[in-house]
């Protein structure tokens, strides 16, 4: 009874909520921020591409909490959920950048040169080509950023996201 009183208070019932709307707005925000930046350093001629990669892999070795620290002291006024998407998104992307990129580098150009003399344009040769050929690598990236999400703490402490 004492177990069942903990867990069907009121209170939890929010928490769970905010955990499912981080969640459901933090991996579609990466996986676009992360599916578009691969492709700008795997696929475009961006200049200092490779600089941009190691950019984009930079967030990996700075915790997630020291990132929210980071971000509340630029912003003070940075709280809540959004704040939390803000901050998660920009920490745990590279979980789903790295294998998109690496996806991305796997990946024949000729398919793509296929279906474009075939009479695709660039955004449908994207669409039906090289996108159904990344979903593994972004299921398995959004997996690793969704768990993140749900087991990080104390990013969320420092920027009042409760």
């Amino acid at each position: 009874e004492a177990v069942s009183a903990l867990i069907f208070r009121p209170r939890v019932g929010e928490l769970l909520v905010n955990t499912g709307l981080l969640v459901l707005l933090a991996v579609p925000i990466a996986i676009i921020l992360s599916v578009t930046l691969a492709w700008l350093t795997e696929r475009s001629d961006l200049p200092g591409a490779r600089l941009w990669a190691w950019l984009c892999v930079a967030p990996l070795a700075i915790p997630a909490f020291v990132h929210s620290y980071a971000w509340i002291t630029m912003v003070p006024g940075l709280h809540g959920l959004w704040a939390g998407v803000l901050v998660s998104v920009i920490a745990y992307f590279p979980f789903l950048y790295l294998p998109v990129s690496a996806a991305l580098r796997r990946l024949d150009p000729a398919l793509e040169d296929a279906a474009a003399a075939l009479g695709l344009g660039p955004w449908r040769v994207f669409w039906r080509v090289v996108l159904p050929q990344l979903r593994l690598a972004i299921c398995g990236g959004s997996l690793l950023v969704g768990l993140h999400l749900l087991a990080e703490y104390g990013l969320y402490v420092f920027i009042r996201f409760d």
